[in-house]
């Protein structure tokens, strides 16, 4: 596990051994979280290469930015096809995407079932930018 960084201006995932920034996608109903979690993301080296506001428009995007997707953050609770029901088809789309559920539901059922649909972790809003830091480094880390 990453080890706890409070210093948020040196916090940096880095690159991809290629080189390449790590490149992630936002998919949440609220442009402000999305903002929020865009500004986040970039100010840890990460490249925002596009975002949805729901499960159905997400499927629909990732589709044509797979390969290039390193990591995605999913909100749970959004309209027309909420994140749980939408994992499982953008993990089909590319099964090396890592995903990150948000949520403000601190609900241990939805945690444990995007875990075993294939999500990597999970992050309960309203959240701190070290929290998600840590997160997404492990995540980044652990493959």
């Amino acid at each position: 596990m990453a080890m706890k960084n409070t210093n948020v201006e040196k916090m940096y995932l880095g690159i991809k051994e290629n080189g390449s920034p790590i490149n992630a996608f936002i998919v949440d109903d609220s442009a402000f979280m999305v903002k929020t979690i865009q500004r986040m993301l970039e100010g840890f080296g990460c490249n925002i290469i596009g975002s949805a506001a729901d499960g159905e428009d997400a499927i629909k995007k990732v589709a044509d930015l797979a390969t290039q997707i390193d990591i995605l953050t999913l909100d749970i609770s959004m309209p027309k096809k909420d994140g749980l029901t939408a994992l499982p088809e953008l993990l089909k789309i590319n099964p090396r995407i890592r995903v990150v559920m948000v949520s403000a539901l601190g609900d241990k059922d939805k945690v444990k079932q995007a875990i075993m649909l294939g999500a990597k972790h999970f992050v309960v809003k309203p959240f701190k930018q070290e929290k998600v830091f840590d997160i997404i480094r492990w995540v980044v880390e652990k493959d």
